[in-house]
């Protein structure tokens, strides 16, 4: 399981590298969006619905937390992504994750991830 665990933690940080600014370190809008199979201007409506108040690093971080702390439970990134766009979770009113970020619930769901009270098929 170990090997396994440090198998994940690998594939997230090359996910990190790969949808992020080489000389900046910022989350690209455009990469981010590919990774999650939206287009550009799905994920930049999603930023949007949250309000003018929050800047597009704060927004992109929410997501990537929600998805590692997902990824702690899956150890896959595809099936975290998957679970992250399709699945309504019971808790939050049968929303997706993805609904939950972007109504500005991303704390709590990663709190609830991480206090392993919402199991992940």
């Amino acid at each position: 399981m170990e090997n396994t665990q440090r198998a994940a933690s690998v594939e997230f940080l090359e996910f990190l590298a790969h949808i992020s600014n080489s000389a900046t370190g910022e989350i690209s809008l455009p990469m981010l969006a590919g990774s999650l199979s939206l287009r550009d201007e799905e994920l930049f409506q999603r930023w949007d619905e949250r309000g003018h108040s929050i800047a597009w690093p704060v927004f992109a971080d929410e997501i990537l937390a929600v998805l590692d702390a997902a990824q702690d439970l899956t150890l896959n990134l595809a099936r975290t992504i998957e679970w992250y766009r399709h699945e309504p979770i019971e808790r939050f009113g049968m929303r997706t994750a993805d609904k939950v970020v972007t109504r500005g619930n991303a704390r709590h769901l990663v709190q609830v991830l991480k206090q392993g009270n919402l199991p992940i098929r």
